[in-house]
């Protein structure tokens, strides 16, 4: 686990980014979305239209949101290999009831991993573990590491490892809790792109959005 630690960190860290503020993470949606998108998106401007029309509106945002921030789940960041998208072998497609067996009993081991908590974790990341049962990537997920140096100036609480079932390269998810680094890396869940989401209206002026934690 330790020499795992330090696998591969490199191409999980952002250059920093440009933006480090409310106004400048303003400056970033204007750039990625356009200024007249933008500029129709600010409360200001959008409140003072109609409910129709703010749902439209608003629709438009988060289709292009759910397109630019796709969900992880296990991707590899050399050969772009998913569990997710092939969750069963090709050479397991067709195997007896043995290998069925040998199957179940590596799923079970996975599982074991997963369940293995990480001494030191800083904080709670900003979104709660995948849940190994309905996701089908436990061949591919190894466990939590610290986060490396450069994960943690993204505030990556703690990190997961996975190990690709088709090259055997090792792919690392910081859990990040800084937005900006997010926009960099565009790779999240639930917790990530919520909080994302969150400090993106607050910097389109939306003063009185709230983050549900549940």
């Amino acid at each position: 686990r330790n020499g795992w630690a330090s696998l591969r960190h490199q191409r999980h860290a952002p250059a920093s980014p440009r933006w480090s503020s409310r106004d400048a993470l303003r400056g970033w949606i204007k750039e990625e979305y356009g200024i007249e998108n933008s500029r129709r998106l600010m409360a200001n401007v959008l409140l003072k239209k109609s409910e129709k029309e703010q749902l439209k509106t608003f629709q438009l945002f988060l289709d292009w949101f759910r397109t630019e921030f796709p969900y992880y789940h296990d991707k590899c960041d050399s050969c772009g290999a998913s569990c997710k998208d092939d969750p069963v072998p090709q050479t397991e497609a067709n195997t007896t009831a043995d290998a069925n067996a040998k199957h179940e009993t590596i799923e079970s081991s996975a599982e074991g991993i997963h369940d293995c908590e990480q001494d030191g974790t800083a904080e709670e990341d900003s979104d709660s573990a995948p849940n190994r049962n309905e996701d089908e990537d436990d061949f591919s997920f190894l466990g939590y590491v610290h986060p490396a140096p450069s994960e943690c100036l993204g505030n990556a609480s703690r990190t997961e490892l996975y190990r690709c079932r088709s090259c055997s390269s090792f792919t690392r998810f910081p859990r990040y809790n800084k937005a900006l680094w997010i926009t960099t890396t565009k790779q999240g869940r639930c917790g990530e792109y919520s909080m994302l989401l969150y400090r993106m209206l607050r910097a389109l002026g939306y003063d009185r959005v709230r983050w549900v934690v549940d």
